[in-house]
């Protein structure tokens, strides 16, 4: 039983998660019904699909109207270990995949500890603060940041087994090992997460040896860096193509400092659940009221770790050489992730701003991943040393260190307490944090077990650190930090009321097969908040379990004009949907066939449609003042028109701040409750440094007299011109309401809209990409195509088409048409790419760029077969570059 002794620590390694994380194989690894309900999981099952039809899917078409999808690295197309899903299906992988993670950061720990020298014991201590540290459980609901996160420590492993072999065949192989490590943690989807990794790996490389040997480090790790790239080339280079026509390629300071860690929320170190949980559940029953998202601020390492990091620091001077480097690396790395993960709250974190390519990524609490880690890695160093020395230091150390912070815990929470339940904040806090004061003054209570726990723990420490001595208090420090994990892990973000009650095909699903067996035609869903109900109201990406298209999206890779054309923030709401239904040649114009409504915005265009032939028809226009500058000291109000009805607002606006723009205009003093939320938000992503025409389209109710329109800039400053109220007639016979059996959804369907590809009945030549900052996009009644056009159109007179058929495959439709006259122009609604190739008949024909998003082409006179196929020339490029990459690697390989 030898063997059984040896591998007990790495079979415990593999328990302890699995044991924690079993519910979530009863909702398929579907926790708090967020990132991972809305992408995640999602793409995992539409990949799975493709992958057991034999196929591999290059586009998707059932997002954004059609986006690349071998471009947006969060989809795992790539990366291998997902391919697992469409052997056993995604409903068991997923949460299998999730769990393998957490095995693969454990033992990469142990086997880094291990590499150290450092006892089994320790090094299992280590594992089990890494494995459910805050950052690997707050990113349990980001598949892509677990999963390549967790390759951190077996790449430091490797690192340290390559230098210490001899040069030869077994050098050269943990060489390839490491090379393959991080390839698949760049392959893992996030590349924010992959770069945080690289950095400390770097410094890791860079500091744990002396002189020529770290420099030979280094040397080799940026080798290996060209290998990677090599490998990953036909993941990145796409990425990159995507990224430059995305909302992302141009973050504000803002933006990029969004959740940075709040310096308030210093408890979640040790308390994660003091402020609640995003699910509360029979154990901590209180609702997240901290500050930004608990998910990016957790920072937890165990208050037996915390104790054992800092004991590590305070006794850096007695231990040996190689220990002493790496315990004052890894306090530096600490430190300086504190920092950095203040963000905003920094005053010196705006300087990183400016750094080229520092603001494609957002989350400065990110940077927290460095404090757990480098938390773990020093409790080891604290564990080895008590295992080794009988003396009181730790024992006084570590009792007063838990008194002073169970104290300060107390008094802080005291103090908050007392804050909001004497003093008003709803004029300071914005609308978001608003119900803080509320919630806080709840959740500190004594009834919170998320404060009494860490308080009983801290007793139970005191009480062990004092009865127990060397070898046994090790044993005993361990056993605490398992318990400890033991009271968080397994109820993070989890619905256990979800157990078996996730219906992938609801009732919504169901009516539109009903309505189109075609699934011809987008889906547009209309929500206030995206998460409410993803399924039911079909949000992307969870449209691709009833493979409906829908033309919105969620995540980073939103395209730019999308957002300029219809003002979708990055997931699908818009709080512009009155500017959408009252255009219906639009909706025609992009193949909207289905809104898919929750039961507020139903109610409001139900008052809408009673009204709608009352509305006023008189041609009267408001205008106001044709120029004004506008930021956070100057806040600027007009009335609304005196008369009740549908108007739409037109100005136009030009940011004169570089970086960041808030812009919130609303509609006050409506006190019928239908329409008293009229709201609409601009910001750096819609108003550039440029003249840009805006249209808002908002309805007063009869009798509103006293309404005002507000434009208060929240931050940045911007100017305005030319703004006019002009009333609009309201025509709503085109759009059938369909209630459905799930509870406050409404499809609405646009009967005027065949959902099909069609012909252009008149075009204009545009020679810009996306109009919708001047006269094109907007036009409210024009049926002209506006075209992208190199020069001036040679067809004066376009001729009309006919669709014979349509049939879409993996990465190419086949479309057959009959062209009477002239040349006809075929549009595709939304979906364009400039990587899409158009044969007609077998030959060569030029893409067009239409309305902004939509792809086009010339049809000659006849009856033609046309083909688009996608395959993108970065693909090809990055193919080219991993085969030869590989080649190297093989020949390193057999070299002797």
């Amino acid at each position: 039983m030898s063997w059984l002794k040896k591998l007990l620590p790495v079979i415990i390694i593999f328990i302890l998660p699995t044991i924690f994380f079993l519910p979530l194989f009863f909702t398929f690894g579907i926790g708090p019904r967020e990132d991972e309900l809305m992408q995640y999981f999602p793409c995992m099952y539409w990949l799975a699909n493709h992958l057991q039809a034999g196929t591999i899917p290059l586009w998707n078409h059932l997002i954004y109207g059609g986006y690349s999808a071998i471009s947006d690295p969060q989809t795992g197309i790539c990366y291998p270990l997902n391919w697992f899903a469409c052997i056993v299906g995604v409903r068991f992988a997923y949460p299998f995949l999730l769990l393998g993670h957490y095995w693969l950061a454990g033992l990469g720990m142990y086997l880094l500890g291990r590499s150290w020298r450092l006892t089994k014991l320790v090094s299992f201590a280590g594992a089990v603060v890494w494995m459910f540290s805050g950052f690997m459980l707050g990113h349990r609901t980001h598949y892509t940041i677990l999963a390549a996160i967790s390759y951190l420590p077996i790449i430091i492993y490797f690192w340290n087994r390559y230098s210490e072999s001899a040069k030869g065949v077994t050098k050269r192989r943990w060489f390839i090992a490491i090379v393959i490590a991080q390839s698949l943690q760049i392959l893992a989807g996030h590349i924010q997460t992959a770069g945080l990794s690289a950095v400390i790996v770097f410094f890791y490389l860079l500091i744990a040896d002396d002189g020529r040997k770290a420099i030979r480090r280094i040397a080799d790790y940026l080798v290996s860096y060209v290998f990677v790239f090599g490998l990953t080339a036909f993941s990145i280079l796409p990425a990159i193509d995507m990224f430059d026509e995305s909302v992302r390629s141009f973050n504000s300071y803002r933006f990029v400092t969004e959740n940075s860690f709040f310096p308030a929320a210093w408890p979640v170190i040790f308390a994660p659940a003091s402020m609640g949980l995003r699910v509360p559940n029979f154990l901590y029953h209180f609702r997240y009221f901290g500050p930004w998202h608990l998910c990016e601020l957790n920072c937890f390492v165990t208050l037996t770790g915390l104790i054992l990091a800092c004991f590590a620091i305070k006794m850096r001077k007695q231990f040996d050489r190689q220990q002493y480097r790496l315990t004052m690396f890894f306090a530096m790395m600490a430190g300086v992730a504190i920092f950095l993960s203040l963000g905003r709250y920094n005053p010196v974190y705006k300087i990183f701003y400016y750094i080229p390519f520092w603001n494609a990524f957002r989350c400065p609490a990110r940077y927290l991943v460095w404090l757990d880690f480098s938390a773990a890695c020093l409790a080891m160093f604290a564990l080895e040393y008590l295992r080794d020395n009988r003396d009181k230091i730790f024992q006084r150390f570590a009792t007063k260190f838990v008194v002073v912070i169970s104290i300060l815990f107390v008094v802080y929470l005291y103090i908050v307490h007392y804050i909001f339940t004497h003093y008003s904040f709803a004029d300071i806090l914005p609308r978001q944090l608003r119900s803080l004061p509320a919630l806080a003054k709840v959740g500190i209570s004594t009834a919170n077990m998320g404060i009494i726990i860490p308080l009983i723990f801290a007793c139970v420490i005191i009480s062990g650190v004092n009865l127990f001595r060397s070898k046994r208090l090790a044993y005993v420090l361990v056993v605490l930090i398992i318990l400890e994990c033991a009271a968080f892990a397994p109820f993070y973000d989890f619905h256990f009321e979800q157990i078996g009650k996730i219906n992938f095909y609801p009732p919504a699903a169901a009516k539109l097969d009903k309505l189109s067996q075609t699934k011809g035609g987008f889906l547009l869903p209309l929500a206030n908040d995206p998460y409410r109900k993803p399924l039911a109201e079909l949000q992307p990406f969870c449209n691709l379990f009833v493979n409906r298209p829908t033309i919105t999206g969620y995540g980073p890779m939103l395209n730019k004009y999308h957002r300029r054309i219809f003002s979708f923030e990055l997931w699908p709401t818009t709080q512009r949907w009155l500017d959408i239904i009252t255009r219906p040649k639009m909706l025609n114009r992009y193949g909207i066939k289905y809104l898919i409504v929750e039961k507020r915005i139903d109610e409001q265009i139900q008052s809408l449609v009673k009204i709608a032939k009352s509305l006023p028809h008189d041609s009267k226009k408001y205008k106001y003042k044709p120029v004004l500058s506008l930021d956070t000291n100057n806040i600027f109000f007009i009335d609304a028109p005196a008369d009740g009805g549908l108007y739409q607002m037109t100005f136009y606006a030009k940011r004169t701040s570089a970086d960041q723009l808030r812009l919130n205009i609303s509609l006050a003093g409506v006190k019928n409750k239908i329409w008293n939320d009229q709201s609409f938000t601009l910001n750096i992503w819609d108003v550039g440094t440029d003249w840009r025409k805006f249209i808002l389209t908002f309805y007063l109710p009869a009798g509103e007299n006293k309404a005002r329109i507000f434009f208060i800039p929240k931050y940045g400053s911007l100017m305005l011109k030319d703004i006019k109220i002009i009333p609009r007639q309201l025509d709503l016979s085109y759009l059938k309401r369909y209630e459905c059996s799930d509870r406050g959804v409404i499809i609405y369907e646009n009967t005027e809209c065949s959902g099909l590809p069609y012909f252009a009945k008149t075009i204009e030549p545009v020679n810009f990409r996306c109009c919708a900052a001047d006269r094109v996009l907007f036009d409210i009644d024009s049926t002209k195509t506006y075209l992208v056009a190199d020069g001036e159109n040679p067809f004066a007179k376009l001729g009309g088409g006919e669709i014979l058929s349509y049939k879409r495959a993996v990465n190419k439709l086949i479309i057959k048409v009959r062209v009477s006259g002239s040349a006809g122009l075929l549009i595709i609604p939304a979906g364009y790419n400039s990587d899409w190739l158009v044969t007609i008949d077998g030959v060569k024909a030029k893409l067009l760029c239409a309305d902004g998003i939509s792809r086009a082409a010339f049809v000659p006179k006849g009856t033609h077969s046309v083909m688009f196929r996608y395959f993108p020339r970065s693909l090809k490029i990055g193919l080219l570059i991993m085969f030869i990459a590989m080649i190297l690697l093989i020949v390193l390989y057999r070299l002797r």
